[in-house]
C-alpha cells in the first residue's frame, strides 16, 4: 500500500512538472512570436474649411496627407495635398498635387535620392506638370529637435501651361527644415527651385512654412503659409500665388 502511495505521489509530480514546462514558452517560440516594428510608417492628415457668408460668399475647402518611413539606412517620404474655394461665385482656388521622394543614406549625413512631383492647378492655368530629379542631399545639423538639409540634382519636367506643351531638362535645388519647438510644438520650412537647364529665365519656385501644436497624442492645430511662384507664367496669369491655411491634423 505504501509503495502504491509512493508510485501515484511521483507520478502526480511528474505530471506537474510536464505541465508547467508545456505552459513555459521555451527561447524558439519567444523568438517567433512578432515583434513590434522597428522603424514603423508614419503618417498624418490634415483638412481644414472656411464658409463665410454676407458681405462676401466664401468656400474654402483643403486637405493633406503624407506618410513617411525612415531606417539608418533609407527614408522614404509620400504626400498630396489639394484645394478648392469660390468667392462670390468665382473660383480662387482648385489645385491637386502628389509629391513622393525616396532617400539612401551614404552615410550619416550624405544620401542619394529621386524626387518626383505632379502638379494640376486651375487657377494657375497648369493642366498637368510632371517633374522627376534624381540627386544628392546633405544633413548639415540632423539630431533630434532639429534637422536641416540641403539637395541638388538633375532631372527632367514636362507640362502644359495653358495651350503650350513643353518639355525639358532641369535643376532643381531645395532646402528643408523641421524644427521641435516644445514637447507638443514643432516648425518646419522647405523650399524648391527648379530652373530650365538651357533656360534659366524659365524657373519656378515653392516655399512653404508652417508650425503645429499637439492638443492631443493625435490631434494637432496646424497654420502653413505657402507662396507658389512662376516667372513664366500662362498668358493672363499672375506670377506668385500665397496661400494661408488653418487646419485639423490627425496622426495614424
Amino acid at each position: 500500500m505504501n509503495n502504491l502511495k509512493r508510485i501515484l505521489t511521483i507520478t502526480a509530480a511528474s505530471a506537474v512538472v510536464v505541465a508547467t514546462q508545456a505552459d513555459t514558452p521555451t527561447d524558439g517560440a519567444t523568438n517567433s512570436l512578432p515583434k513590434p516594428t522597428q522603424y514603423p510608417w508614419v503618417s498624418e492628415a490634415t483638412a481644414g474649411l472656411t464658409i463665410a457668408r454676407g458681405n462676401s460668399d466664401i468656400v474654402l475647402f483643403n486637405a493633406k496627407i503624407g506618410t513617411q518611413k525612415k531606417t539608418p539606412k533609407n527614408e522614404y517620404m509620400f504626400g498630396a495635398d489639394g484645394a478648392y474655394g469660390k468667392s462670390d461665385g468665382v473660383e480662387n482656388a482648385e489645385s491637386f498635387h502628389g509629391n513622393g521622394q525616396y532617400n539612401h543614406l551614404f552615410s550619416e549625413r550624405f544620401y542619394g535620392l529621386i524626387n518626383a512631383d505632379a502638379l494640376k492647378d486651375g487657377i494657375q492655368d497648369i493642366k498637368y506638370r510632371l517633374a522627376m530629379n534624381p540627386g544628392v542631399g546633405y544633413y548639415f545639423i540632423k539630431s533630434k529637435p532639429t534637422t536641416l538639409g540641403t539637395e541638388v540634382g538633375p532631372g527632367i519636367v514636362t507640362q502644359k501651361l495653358g495651350h503650350q506643351e513643353s518639355t525639358f531638362a532641369d535643376i532643381r535645388v531645395a532646402e528643408h527644415l523641421d524644427q521641435v519647438l516644445t514637447a507638443s510644438a514643432r516648425l518646419w520650412e522647405k523650399a524648391e527651385l527648379l530652373t530650365q537647364a538651357n533656360k534659366t529665365e524659365n524657373y519656378y519656385a515653392n516655399f512653404e512654412i508652417g508650425v503645429e501644436t499637439a492638443i492631443s497624442k493625435t490631434l494637432g492645430l496646424q497654420l502653413t503659409l505657402n507662396d507658389s511662384y512662376v516667372n513664366q507664367p500662362a498668358q493672363g496669369r499672375k506670377n506668385n500665388d500665397i496661400r494661408l491655411i488653418g487646419g485639423v491634423s490627425y496622426k495614424f
